[in-house]
């Protein structure tokens, strides 16, 4: 069965409500949330919610025979923002290219699947607008700035109630908790980009942006 997401949205404002630093506040939200939670019968759904793992997922988000740094970039941007992390796993003669990989809940990281492929078009459609007569070098660091700028314009994470289906800041613990356990992950190095560029490619992205908020 397809849940209305407009049910969906009015439910996570309550469980927000339910953060309230006011007490009172704080409980009456919880108590309507209950009671749409139970008159829509979406125990199943918070039970999902709650139950989702987080794990890497199989299927990886971006296949290459080297992967382009800036899409690296613009993956870790976004799986911040999704309560994900993503890692690199180096090509090798039996999987061919380069695969990036996502570590998080099922339902994070289908949400990093579809703003990643929403956002790479933009970037290419960009650097090709504005970044005509550049060489290799200045587009990468156009890319960089906009990833930059996109970044600045993503809205902040929205928080649940820990009470009903996990925080947050409980997934992101998590997630780190995995990778740090799990992956053994060596640390990335350094990236240097044309300055006039870059800053450029951040002009240009604060205004192409602004109406490109992930809610």
């Amino acid at each position: 069965m397809s849940l209305d997401p407009r049910l969906l949205d009015r439910l996570a404002k309550l469980l927000r409500l339910a953060n309230s630093a006011n007490p009172h506040e704080a409980a009456a939200a919880e108590a309507r949330a209950q009671a749409l939670i139970a008159e829509h019968r979406l125990e199943g759904w918070v039970e999902r919610e709650k139950a989702d793992p987080v794990q890497t997922s199989p299927d990886p988000l971006d296949v290459s025979r080297r992967l382009r740094r800036w899409k690296v970039a613009l993956a870790n941007i976004l799986a911040a923002h999704c309560q994900c992390a993503v890692y690199v796993s180096p090509g090798t003669r039996k999987t061919g290219g380069d695969r990036l990989f996502i570590v998080g809940r099922t339902a994070d990281a289908q949400r990093l699947r579809e703003a990643y492929a929403d956002r790479i078009p933009h970037i290419e459609r960009l650097t090709l607008q504005f970044g005509q007569g550049g060489d290799r070098d200045w587009a990468e660091g156009f890319r960089f700035g906009l990833i930059d700028a996109l970044s600045d314009n993503l809205s902040p994470p929205k928080e649940e109630s820990p009470g009903l289906i996990p925080s947050k800041a409980v997934v992101v613990e998590a997630v780190e908790a995995f990778v740090a356990s799990e992956l053994h992950l060596k640390p990335g190095r350094a990236i240097r980009v044309v300055a006039e560029a870059y800053d450029r490619g951040k002009d240009v992205g604060a205004t192409a942006f602004s109406s490109l908020r992930m809610k």
